[in-house]
């Protein structure tokens, strides 16, 4: 959303955003609202191999009729028919700009043939670009790795609007606090909070399994915010595993989300950690996550020594849980 809000401060530029238009974003909504942004939403089709879904959109002909001079991708390898526009630009002697990760985690394909290709085809990809916008150093780094110039990557931190969260926490005072705390039963205890799209790459069972065990000798209540296609499989598991004072809130966003952060002691994702990083460390509450493959380049705000501490003591059957 940066990047739109940033182009449309430029004059005499005409910005198209193409969205799939079967996955629920508020991203269309927000960028609706960017005067020079031309927002057109597409089809999505899905195509199931094995675990994974590739996704065609139907973006190639609106690209050609609007004949541009520079088109910016998202490096996800899922999108295949990211490929042909890829191509297209080629062809056409269009500029093309990749939005990179660094990472093709997108897919469980790994040690695979399909994970091979997609991976050569992705590294030709972004080797042939004419600019990469990268997360962080260390997704620059990477992409030096597979040979890419260090001239053609420009670093795009991605963050929150840290005034904002700021913000909404002085509009909340201590009684406010008190009357949520009361609400959700959790006075006198010790609140955890898993935030994050509830899907399996989260990893929100280990959340509930850490909370079950630490409930065997501490007053322990949890907090599940944020919604996803696991919600009711989690809930049912909750049940199954007799975990008490374990809410799952839904989707919270603005001064509703940093209420919930204001009762908060440790924020916990197992995996997959991304932008919660930046709201935990905005309000000053504690973050814990696994050291897992698959985390945002947010993970890259965690330094060692400077605001990170290492424990490494994993017990085997979580560490089996744990595992990629």
């Amino acid at each position: 959303l940066w990047l739109y809000q940033k182009l449309d401060t430029i004059r005499d530029i005409d910005f198209y955003a193409l969205h799939g238009g079967n996955v629920p974003s508020e991203w269309p909504k927000d960028i609706g609202d960017i005067a020079n942004v031309k927002n057109i939403i597409v089809k999505n089709r899905f195509i199931k191999i094995k675990n994974n879904f590739l996704v065609w959109q139907h973006v190639l002909l609106k690209i050609i009729l609007i004949n541009p001079d520079v088109i910016i991708l998202i490096d996800n390898v899922k999108l295949i028919s990211n490929w042909f526009v890829f191509l297209y630009a080629k062809i056409c002697f269009k500029k093309i700009i990749y939005y990179t990760h660094g990472t093709s985690n997108e897919l469980d394909i790994s040690n695979s043939l399909l994970g091979t290709v997609v991976e050569m085809f992705r590294s030709l990809f972004l080797s042939k670009s004419d600019m990469l916008i990268a997360y962080s150093e260390r997704v620059k780094l990477k992409l030096i790795k597979l040979g890419i110039s260090d001239q053609k990557i420009f670093i795009a931190n991605n963050t929150l609007d840290i005034d904002e969260i700021n913000q909404n926490k002085e509009k909340l005072n201590s009684q406010d606090n008190d009357k949520l705390k009361t609400h959700l039963q959790l006075n006198n205890k010790f609140v955890i909070t898993f935030i994050g799209r509830l899907i399996i790459q989260k990893k929100v069972t280990v959340f509930i399994d850490v909370i079950r065990k630490l409930q065997e000798n501490n007053e322990i209540a949890a907090l599940v915010i944020g919604d996803g296609p696991q919600k009711e499989e989690l809930i049912k598991y909750t049940k199954s595993t007799s975990v008490n004072n374990i809410y799952f809130l839904g989707k919270q966003e603005g001064i509703d989300l940093v209420s919930k952060l204001l009762l908060t002691d440790v924020v916990f994702l197992p995996a997959h950690a991304g932008l919660v990083i930046v709201e935990s460390f905005t309000l000053g509450i504690p973050f814990i996550t696994g050291n897992t493959y698959d985390h945002g380049p947010e993970i890259d705000y965690i330094r060692n020594g400077y605001n990170r501490s290492e424990e490494r003591r994993v017990g085997k059957e979580c560490r089996s849980r744990w595992s990629p």
